[in-house]
């Protein structure tokens, strides 16, 4: 019963993000485009804070990193529990306990982020190109594309059953813009082509599968940052190395991978399963200035799938990811 009213607190609190989309009583204060919200390292008498890749911080501890004294780090999510979610200036995702940290302040950033050339209505992601940029976020690695003052970030998983594709969307514009869900397309470009049709979430949530949240796999940026495949928990296990500097955008999709992972591992029968679905996924709805929406899409599965394209329109515009599964 109790580890129920974890799971169901946990959704309930997801509730409130989605509809509104504003940070509330338990998350740091939203933080407006051109700022992140950053803490400093309170070491409270010790020589250094660990940080770690679970929240939890069990033992033995899963060090990602010994952070020094008076260090800052972006603060990426908190959930008012015994750690918090940050980022080191060098790129490193991890864990640390609430009594080490300062109070977070905004701190604006150095420039305005960079925007990528728009198409024939396209902004595609590319490695390395102005606008795009990849970090990990927990196992899957996450890509980035801002245009038109909107970013939309994205990770694709294979649940073994289905595709799920977790979507940010972040407006910074000056003009409200419209997000419909089922405007997301999934292709398959490799080892075949084809369209991996979009699902319904109201209809899968009848299924009452409970792969809907787990993860077999994960994509990443073709021939770019890829997934550790060993099992490790490492947040910065990854193939190659990478940087990303603060003025870089935000992880918008921290806190919903965070209650995603929460959902996964407390189910422990298929009670309530369609309403958890139904809260996870990604809804319909209008972002304005300063707004963000974060939430999970669905799509059919081909287990051969190797190279695939998602698209997700937003604005007036079509934001193509390329992804790749390590096959």
């Amino acid at each position: 019963m109790m580890r129920k009213s974890m799971l169901l607190g946990a959704v309930a609190g997801l509730t409130l993000i989605s509809s509104s989309r504003a940070a509330g009583p338990s998350d740091p204060p939203s933080a407006p485009a051109n700022a992140v919200l950053t803490s400093q390292i309170s070491c409270k008498g010790y020589s250094s804070v660990p940080m770690t890749a679970d929240p939890e911080q069990s033992l033995p501890m899963k060090l990602v990193a010994n952070l020094s004294c008076g260090q800052e780090v972006m603060v990426l999510s908190d959930m008012e529990s015994y750690t918090v979610s940050v980022r080191t200036n060098d790129g490193v995702n991890g864990y640390v306990a609430r009594l080490f940290l300062t109070s977070p302040v905004l701190k604006s950033l150095s420039s305005t982020p960079a925007s990528a050339a728009i198409r024939s209505g396209k902004a595609i992601w590319q490695e390395g190109a102005a606008g795009s940029t990849s970090f990990p976020n927990g196992n899957s690695v996450v890509e980035s594309l801002t245009a038109n003052g909107i970013t939309v970030q994205v990770s694709l998983q294979d649940t073994g059953w289905k595709l799920r594709a977790n979507v940010a969307v972040m407006n910074a514009g000056a003009q409200p813009v419209y997000i419909l869900p089922k405007l997301l397309t999934l292709d398959e470009v490799a080892p075949s082509r084809k369209l991996l049709r979009y699902q319904d979430p109201d209809h899968i949530a009848k299924a009452l599968n409970h792969q809907l949240l787990w993860t077999a796999s994960s994509a990443g940026p073709e021939n770019g940052l890829q997934p550790d495949r060993s099992g490790s928990a490492n947040p910065s296990a990854y193939s190659v190395n990478y940087k990303l500097p603060f003025n870089a955008a935000p992880n918008l999709l921290a806190q919903h991978q965070a209650l995603q992972e929460i959902a996964a591992k407390n189910q422990t029968a298929l009670v309530n399963m369609g309403q958890e679905i139904k809260t996870l996924s990604l809804r319909e709805c209008t972002l304005k200035h300063g707004e963000n929406t974060a939430g999970s899409a669905w799509f059919d599965r081909d287990g051969k799938s190797e190279q695939l394209v998602l698209r997700v329109p937003v604005g007036g515009v079509v934001f193509e990811f390329p992804l790749s599964f390590d096959k």
